[in-house]
């Protein structure tokens, strides 16, 4: 299994990539744009006719659609350490600058 690239503006084109003799059914080609949001990654698959075709196995939205899910499996909200207070302690009550001694 071979892993091509193809990057926006090199003048190919995942289409012209397929057709090329070296690539082979299981590889896979990358579609690599001057963006993230338009990442794509396909795998060369075998249709009904036996020719070469494309499957898209991975893009931006499907990452970002599994990330919301797992997001949505966690619940998305965090989660407050206990036993820790968040409150400032205070001195109240007690003078400041004094040690207190213990009558004997």
């Amino acid at each position: 299994m071979t892993n091509f690239s193809v990057h926006e503006g090199d003048g190919n084109s995942v289409q012209k990539q397929l057709q090329k003799k070296d690539v082979k059914v299981g590889d896979t080609i990358d579609f690599v744009p001057n963006n993230q949001q338009g990442y794509e990654r396909y795998q060369v698959i075998e249709d009904e006719k036996g020719e070469k075709a494309l499957k898209l196995i991975d893009s931006y939205d499907m990452q970002m659609e599994r990330a919301d899910e797992s997001d949505e499996e966690v619940g998305g909200k965090k989660k407050r350490r206990k036993g820790k207070s968040s409150k400032r302690k205070t001195t109240r009550g007690k003078k400041r600058g004094r040690k207190s001694c213990k009558r004997r």
